[in-house]
């Protein structure tokens, strides 16, 4: 497993339409060509959050970088398909050239945080 996320926080309430989930990546290992799958139903929960029903399609704005602190480094979210699994994730090195091999030390030991919004109806 390339990357791993937590959810560590979100914004909105009980009666809230918007919320705003933040979610901490792990890095590991190798970076996987074409990107690494981040796939939002199994996202881990450490803290307990209630978060029901906001990973549910459709999404009002997918996984987007809140903050990147990697040494240089920096990721971009894609979306890959149409379901809660279909995000990849690149690493770029500090030139700009996608990532290859075994992550870096400041990836694997850098902090990253995404955020995803959900409006529910």
């Amino acid at each position: 497993m390339a990357v791993s996320g937590a959810i560590i926080d979100y914004t909105g309430a009980a009666g809230e339409r918007n919320f705003t989930v933040f979610i901490q990546l792990t890095f590991s290992g190798s970076f996987t060509t074409g990107g690494d799958p981040l796939n939002l139903a199994t996202l881990t929960n450490p803290n307990g959050l209630d978060v029901e029903g906001v990973f549910e399609l459709p999404l009002s704005l997918g996984p987007s970088v809140y903050l990147e602190d990697i040494g240089g480094y920096y990721v971009q979210p894609k979306v890959s398909g149409s379901t809660v699994n279909a995000f990849l994730i690149n690493v770029y090195a500090p030139g700009g050239s996608i990532v290859s091999g075994a992550y870096n030390t400041a990836v694997t030991s850098g902090n990253v945080i995404l955020t995803m919004q959900k409006r529910r109806v």
